[in-house]
């Protein structure tokens, strides 16, 4: 699967930072090792995924296998991902994402970078993808 690097100046920056920092807070509270940023590949790979659930009025892991061989190209060993939309900060979303047993046991799992894509559709809703891979 080929990137388009391009689609980064798309990404909600500013809110992708904040997510990310939440989330390193919330595991160096657990002991847990602090992931680092990937904000080249995961954060092109997520994009392309958010653009197909604003498209296609879906919220899912479709294509999941597609996004997980791009990174296991690039030399990961294990991939996991969360989806969500409509949370307006990063506050809530974490929150929520802790809160689910599902998401919580990727948010603490065993990985070394993490990176977010974020965009916004038609009715000013936030669309997240958030990879998680271990080196």
């Amino acid at each position: 699967m080929e990137i388009d690097l391009n689609i980064l100046e798309r990404n909600d920056w500013e809110l992708s930072l904040k997510i990310l920092g939440e989330i390193n807070s919330y595991r160096e509270q657990k002991n847990l090792t602090v992931l680092n940023k990937d904000t080249l590949f995961v954060s092109a790979y997520a994009p392309r995924h958010y653009d197909y659930m604003i498209e296609n009025n879906v919220i899912n892991h479709d294509f999941f296998f597609i996004r997980k061989q791009g990174l296991t190209n690039l030399g990961t060993k294990t991939v996991g991902e969360i989806i969500a939309y409509g949370y307006p900060n990063s506050s809530s979303i974490v929150s929520a994402w802790i809160l689910s047993d599902s998401h919580r046991k990727i948010v603490e799992g065993d990985y070394t970078h993490f990176g977010i894509g974020i965009a916004k559709d038609h009715l000013n809703r936030n669309y997240y993808t958030l990879l998680f891979y271990k080196k």
